[in-house]
Order: C-alpha cells, then structure tokens, then sequence
C-alpha cells in the first residue's frame, strides 16, 4: 500500500470518528466542517514526517472530537444502534408473539381440529356405504389383497392391515410412496416430538426461570427460559443434533425401501411400456413419425425402433368429435322418450358428424406425413427390445439438454394429452411467471 493510499485510509477513519462531534461543533458555529476536516488530514498524511505537525487548533478540535465520542459510546443504550431499538425477528417480520390468554385459544383451535377429523372419518365410513364404486371400486372388482368387513368402520381396520407392498401391487408405486410419506412423518414427528414435548417442555417450565411470567402457553417452549441459563440452552444444543441425526437416518431408511420398491417395479414393468420412452423437445426438422423413427435407428446404428409416434395438433379434430358425441347423446334421448320425428333428426345430424370426423381425421394423417405442421414436438419412441430403451434414457444426444429429452412415459390411462399439445414458447413464458410469482412470494415476506 502506498503511503498516499493510507494516509487516505487514515483519514477516512477519522472521518467516521469525527463526524458526530464535528456537527454538533457546526451546528454551533464553533469549529470547521467535516470535509474540511478530512481536507486537512489527507493533505497532512500525504506530507512529508518533517511537514506533518498539527496546529494547536486543530490537536484541541480533535481531541474534543475523540473525547465525545468516547463519552458517547460509553453512555449509549446496548440495546440501540443507529438511533433506534434493535427489533427481534418476531418484530421485524410481524409475527405475534404467544401472551396472556393464549392458551385458551390454543385449547379452543386443538379441539375443533379434533372434531373436524372425526367429522371426516364419520363422512369417509358413510360414503363408502353410500356410494361404493367410488369409495370401494377394488373391492367392488375383487382387486385387492383381502376384502374389509361390511360394517360403517370396516375399514378402518382394513387400513391398518395394509402394507406398502400391498399398495404398491394393487394400488401402484406412487399411490403407495403418497402412503409411505405419511407414514414417514408420522414416524418422524413421534421420534421428535415425543423428547421435546414429554421432556424438554417439563425442563423449561420447571427450571426456566419464569420468563413467560403469566403467559401459560410459553411456559412449555424456550420462551420460558431466562437469559445466561446455565445449562438449558447447553440442553438444547444435544437437543438440535439429536433432531437432526433422527431425521436424516430416518429419511434415508425411507430412502433405501424406496429404492428396492423401485427396483422391483421397473422390473415389473410390462410391455410395451418397458420398451417405450417419452421423447420431449423434439427439433423441428424431426417432427414427424417416420423421421424421429429414422433418428433413432440411426443413433443406435440399426434398427431397433418399432414404432415412433410424435404428437399430433388434434384440435379441428376434437371440436368434431364434441359434436358428434352431443349428437348421439341427443339421439339416445329422443329414443328412450320414443320421440320418433326428434330420432330421425338426431340420426342425420350423427351421421354428418360422423362423416365430418371421418374427413379431419383422414386430413390430419395426411398432413402428418409432412414435417412440422400439425407435428409437435413431444411423442413417443417403442423399441423392440428393452436394453435399448434404457440405454435410450441414459444419452445425451445433443448438447442442447433441451433438445431430445428421453424419460419413462406415464401409465397410458395418466397421460394428459393436452399437456403434451402445448407451445413450448407459451409453457417457457408461464414457467418464468411462474418462478417471478414464486419469487415475489420470498420479497414480500422479507424484513
């Protein structure tokens, strides 16, 4: 560093310290402006050892300046800076702090959550009895691993006989991960909860100190506690590990039956949906049946698709097919009333619509022959083996990791073909809405 640079450096320091005393002393009219101050120290600094002596003025203005905010400093409230009182977290993001009367409230919400569920149990056990091939379908079609027994709380004890295999094998894996999961928490908050609540909440209430004084709600939490505890606050430090240790073992137990249960699946998988893949972000100059079938046996060096099918802009098509469903809805109206004149109007309007269907649909298999078009750029990729078909998810085919993204399609009774029909320029415009929305969130909520 050179010595201008901290003479500089010097002088800013100074200035930091000089400040406040120096505009009382200008409010006054008794003594030179802080700029001036800082003029004359670096022009000092910067002089040479011989040159750098300070006038007897200006060694009694900067002793008195030194000598204030020392007094200042010595006086001042620990609990403010900068003029004003330090807030708490609770204080600066505006959440309540519990007080007197709380625990009432507390009570009050806890038994009307209590009721609510019990309320829903009673409506799950009547519904069930009332409407049985929604609430019981798979005991209705005899696809399950027992029958429950037909009484209004019959199946409360069949819920607690099924397993996660079960679910997964009658149910599917992710009707069974939802369960799983539940079950995990639950898992998870008795292994926590039980230490914090039936331990440490009776430590903060007995050897706290009464700092929540009348309020009886933060008796039982850290509220209680005093500052400079001896050891409750050493308590806690166990108290964090032993939470943090409990939870990570078990997320990752959870983690490892996952893994087997997915294994098993994949397994399990049967064709064609094993040797199938969901191909997303298809380039335009591919967006057709025969050239994403060409692509990929061209990748592979042989051939080994079976079938390629990109999807289809099938709106035209649709709005007919609407129309011609409305028509045989009307007509088998007209017939169960025997209206014979409406029956006869209803069969011609069907037979137009189907003709009509008949017509976009032959327009839409010619016109995907060609490139592009109606072509879209999602679609799907059955090979006649499987090897090949997780090999197919596991490579990067173009550098653009946009381009080519090859995943396990859903079960065909799941897929939603409207998403799959979408602009990916309007999905990509609602993503980032959707991410500035997720953001505003966070800065609204900042202190």
């Amino acid at each position: 560093m050179t010595r201008k640079s901290l003479a500089i450096l010097l002088a800013l320091v100074s200035l930091v310290q000089a400040v406040p005393a120096n505009r009382d002393l200008q409010s006054n009219g008794e003594g030179p402006s802080a700029l001036q101050l800082l003029q004359e120290r670096v022009e000092l600094k910067s002089r040479k050892p011989r040159e750098q002596k300070l006038s007897p003025e200006q060694r009694a203005l900067l002793t008195a300046s030194a000598s204030q905010q020392q007094l200042a400093n010595a006086t001042a409230d620990p609990e403010e800076e900068g003029g004003g009182k330090v807030k708490s977290a609770a204080e600066v993001s505006g959440v309540a702090l519990n007080a007197e009367g709380d625990l009432a409230a507390f009570l009050t919400a806890l038994a009307t959550n209590v009721v609510t569920l019990l309320l829903f149990f009673l409506g799950a056990s009547w519904l069930r009895k009332r409407y049985p091939l929604v609430y019981s379908g798979n005991v209705v079609a005899n696809d399950v691993p027992f029958t429950p027994e037909d009484s209004f709380f019959g199946w409360w004890s069949a819920s607690s006989q099924l397993t996660i295999d079960d679910a997964a094998e009658y149910a599917g894996l992710d009707q069974a991960m939802l369960l799983s999961f539940m079950q995990e928490a639950v898992k998870l908050l008795a292994i926590v909860g039980f230490p914090l609540v039936f331990i440490v909440g009776p430590l903060h209430w007995k050897f706290g100190g009464d700092r929540a004084g009348d309020d009886n709600l933060s008796k039982w939490g850290l509220a209680n506690v005093v500052d400079d505890h001896p050891w409750l606050y050493w308590l806690h430090c166990v108290i964090v590990w032993f939470v943090v240790l409990a939870t990570q073992r078990s997320v990752y137990g959870s983690m490892r039956e996952f893994l087997v249960r997915r294994g098993t699946w994949l397994k399990e998988m049967p064709v064609p949906r094993s040797t199938t893949v969901l191909v997303e972000g298809i380039p335009e100059d591919k967006c057709s049946d025969n050239e994403l079938k060409a692509y990929f046996d061209a990748i592979f060096e042989g051939p080994v698709v079976e079938k390629a099918m990109v999807i289809k802009d099938t709106t035209e098509l649709l709005e007919t097919i609407k129309i011609r469903d409305a028509a045989q809805l009307n007509l088998d109206a007209a017939t169960f009333k025997n209206e014979a004149d409406a029956m006869d109007t209803y069969r011609e309007q069907l037979a137009e619509a189907e003709k009509e269907v008949k017509e976009v649909r032959g327009k839409i298999l010619k016109q995907s022959q060609t490139v592009g078009g109606i072509n879209l750029s999602c679609g799907f990729v059955t090979f006649i083996n499987r090897r090949d078909a997780e090999l197919a998810k596991m490579m990067a085919f173009t550098p653009d990791q946009d381009e080519f993204d090859v995943e396990i399609p859903p079960d065909p009774a799941d897929v939603i073909y409207s998403d799959l029909q979408r602009d990916p320029t309007a999905q990509q415009v609602r993503d980032i809405i959707g991410y500035a929305l997720v953001a505003g969130v966070f800065w609204a909520y900042m202190p």
